[in-house]
């Protein structure tokens, strides 16, 4: 993207502390997103993870939230769109069923 509003819009709910999520923060804004960072205690996260439908099984030390989606722990900026192609193709699923298909499991 050649600005910041061009720039995919991403919002990352964190722990304060915690060195993964500021790793993976480096590596999104590396990768062109305008990433907007929200230092959040245990029991934030706890409820955003709970209100997204995420499960204590799946859940990471961050969560993030771009076009509507919600993507737990360090997924690779590569593959945050990659499996919808691949279900898209695979099924014939729209572009949005094949998103919720991916991020609800």
């Amino acid at each position: 993207a050649d600005s910041e509003s061009d720039s995919p819009a991403i919002e990352v709910w964190k722990s304060a502390t915690c060195e993964c999520c500021g790793n993976w923060v480096k590596h999104l804004e590396a990768n062109g997103f305008a990433v907007q960072v929200i230092a959040a205690d245990a029991g934030t996260l706890s409820y955003l993870k709970q209100q997204a439908g995420i499960t204590d099984k799946l859940a990471a030390c961050h969560t993030a939230k771009i076009d509507g989606y919600v993507i737990e722990g360090p997924v690779p900026e590569t593959n945050m769109f990659e499996a919808p192609s691949c279900l898209m193709g695979m099924f014939g699923l729209d572009r949005k069923t094949a998103m919720e298909v991916t991020y609800a499991w």
